[in-house]
């Protein structure tokens, strides 16, 4: 007998990541951003294409956090609210291994340091994530060794 439990997980997260991304890909699909790279990669960045991918902008983002950090980056998208868009940035190693959440408005033209908290503590660089409420904006969860609640946009996180 052949114990199939992992790959019965793996296609479960497969299939649930797909559906997120078609979720956000309805809302507009020539509108789509991304988080590429991890660890300092080359290019590795917040990218949007208004386009349907035919061109692709690296998105500022140094003005809500460390103009190059080194980790992964998660994104979310309000469903309801296309243009609100929240990242939680991961730093990579050394001491400033660390995450903090920040968030756009305006479809990441310009973000703005949402949190500093540190959720993911020395996990930076693989142990994070953000969620936002499909219908509410303002509502968000994010996540890393414990995982936390704000009402208020991220700016104040409350541990669960």
């Amino acid at each position: 007998m052949i114990d199939i439990t992992d790959k019965k997980r793996a296609e479960q997260a497969l299939m649930e990541s797909e559906e997120k991304f078609s979720r956000a890909f309805q809302l507009n699909p020539d509108t789509v951003i991304i988080a590429c790279g991890n660890l300092g990669s080359v290019g590795h960045g917040l990218y949007r294409t208004t386009d349907g991918g035919l061109n692709w902008t690296k998105l500022n983002v140094a003005a809500a956090s460390a103009p190059s950090f080194e980790g992964k980056a998660q994104l979310s998208i309000c469903a309801g609210s296309p243009d609100v868009v929240y990242a939680s940035i991961g730093n990579g190693s050394g001491d400033a291994n660390a995450t903090w959440l920040i968030r756009s408005h305006d479809a990441g033209d310009t973000w703005f340091n949402a949190s500093t908290e540190d959720y993911s503590l020395w996990q930076g660089w693989f142990s994070h994530d953000v969620a936002v409420h499909p219908t509410s904006p303002n509502l968000v969860l994010t996540c890393g060794i414990d995982i936390f609640k704000s009402t208020n946009s991220g700016v104040t996180l409350v541990g669960k």
